[in-house]
């Protein structure tokens, strides 16, 4: 992310939209650049809607109606404050669990959004994620997932 925040201004914006699509679906540790990615996914630049996302992907949100319930799994306080959620409550439960203490559960939070809020969605991973502005999201219901 550093390396493509001090490129970023000498690029054309479907090149700036298309690295920052890339960069997100190989990125795992979103957390540790949170405030640039946001910053760097609310840019007013043009073309976000036609090129972050590739077709598929804009069909799909396109046609989520006009609200959209969002999940997110995370396993510390506070964890639900990030732009990478889920329309799978299913994955978030998965995300709640996974492996940092064997055994141990989590939480998942959700949220009802306006779908002219979601940002971007991304089916590539097979996580129905969406992205969402941390800084813009109602409260959430936040519920306990036990260990399997």
């Amino acid at each position: 992310m550093s390396v493509f925040l001090q490129v970023c201004n000498r690029m054309a914006d479907r090149d700036y939209w298309q690295a920052l699509g890339s960069l997100w679906l190989e990125t795992e540790n979103l957390h540790e650049d949170q405030d640039e990615w946001v910053a760097a996914l609310t840019a007013d630049r043009a073309g976000r809607s036609r090129w972050l996302m590739d077709e598929d992907e804009r069909a799909v949100l396109a046609n989520l109606g006009d609200q959209v319930t969002a999940h997110r799994g995370f396993r510390r306080a506070g964890r639900h404050l990030a732009p990478s959620w889920t329309l799978s409550l299913a994955r978030a439960e998965w995300f709640a669990r996974r492996a940092i203490d064997p055994g141990t559960g989590g939480y998942v939070a959700s949220v009802t959004v306006p779908r002219t809020s979601v940002i971007a969605y991304f089916g590539g991973r097979g996580e129905q994620e969406i992205v969402l502005d941390p800084g813009q999201l109602p409260e959430p219901q936040i519920t306990e997932v036990a260990a399997r």
